[in-house]
Parts: structure tokens; C-alpha cells; sequence
């Protein structure tokens, strides 16, 4: 089978100025979508998602493309849980990938992950180290986030209780939550 019998790939359209005709806005989704297949050498895309919520309003291409057969599952990379409950309830998305980790709760602790897993809606989190916050050196936690040092402290002594490194604890409470379909993380 190789490896592709043991893996679904994702890929996201660049990022859409938020003034974009209708037409100009699917034509470059198009041309994106046509050069992950090339680069990616696949005949349809398994997953595509746009950039961001701001970009949502372009649906309606990624749903075209998807029609034609070029893409198999569509959905949103999204920032606010305002924003992601309204495409949640849209209905027109597949998937959504939103910020979560052991110390961000808003989308996974405000129901909205639970909402999209209930309707089926495919669940990637992201920034389960809020960007390196979670791993940083207590030294190096820039002025303005210094208040995340208490539970920092105590996840810490969590971790070690459990025989692991907070890194690990961190992608264990991720990988806990039953509506998470799977983590990203960045390299």
C-alpha cells in the first residue's frame, strides 16, 4: 500500500484578501487547488481547507471544486470561537482546524468541537503548545504572558507525577479529547 494506505493529506489555500470578487476569489482558489495536485501528484485533494474564517465567505469555490471532484473534503482553519460556531452551524464545512491545547479550553471546553463532532465535522487542533508558550523557559516568556507561569508550574509537577514531560502531557490532553480527530503539530 505504501504510505499512502496509511495516511490522509491536508492542504490549505493561501491566504485571500478579504476584497476579492466572487470570480477572482475562486479563480485563484482553483489555480491553488490545481498546484497541490501537481506538487502533490494526487488526482483529488483528501482534505482542503481555506486559510482562515475570513475567508469563509469563498466557500462556495471550494464546494464547486469539490462537486468536480477535485477535492474531497472541504473546511475552514479558523481563530474565534465566534466564527467557528457560525461555520459549524452552517453546515458547509467538513472540517475545522482551531487553536487548542492543555491551557486554551475556548473552542474545545465552549462546545463548539463537540457541536462539529456531532455533526460529523472533522476536528484538527492546532497550537497545542500555544505557539511555544507552553515549552518556553520561564526566563524567555516575553513580560506580557508571565501570569501563564503559575500553571505552567503546576502542569509541570503534573507531568512529572505522571512519569512524562509536559510536551507529552500536552499532546496526551489533546489526544484525550473525544472530539478531536487529530493534532497538528509544528515543526
Amino acid at each position: 500500500l505504501g504510505i499512502a494506505g496509511r495516511m490522509v493529506g491536508a492542504t490549505k489555500i493561501g491566504h485571500l484578501a478579504p476584497d476579492l470578487s466572487s470570480a477572482r476569489a475562486a479563480a485563484l482558489i482553483e489555480a491553488s487547488v490545481a498546484a497541490s495536485l501537481k506538487r502533490l501528484r494526487l488526482d483529488v485533494l483528501p482534505i482542503c481547507l481555506l486559510h482562515s474564517e475570513d475567508s469563509f465567505r469563498y466557500i462556495g469555490a471550494l464546494l464547486n471544486l469539490q462537486a468536480k471532484g477535485l477535492i474531497r473534503h472541504i473546511g475552514v482553519s479558523t481563530v474565534t470561537p465566534e466564527a467557528t460556531a457560525a461555520i459549524v452551524s452552517s453546515g458547509k464545512a467538513e472540517a475545522i482546524q482551531v487553536p487548542a491545547s492543555i491551557l486554551d479550553h475556548r473552542f474545545t471546553g465552549g462546545g463548539i468541537c463537540a457541536q462539529a463532532a456531532e455533526r460529523r465535522m472533522a476536528v484538527f487542533a492546532r497550537s497545542i503548545y500555544l505557539q511555544g508558550l507552553v515549552l518556553m523557559n520561564e526566563e524567555d516568556i516575553p513580560a506580557d504572558l508571565l501570569d501563564v507561569i503559575p500553571p505552567l508550574r503546576r502542569l509541570r509537577l503534573v507531568a512529572a507525577e505522571a512519569g512524562m514531560t509536559l510536551a507529552e502531557l500536552a499532546v496526551r490532553f489533546i489526544l484525550g479529547l473525544d472530539e478531536v480527530t487529530c493534532i497538528l503539530v509544528g515543526v
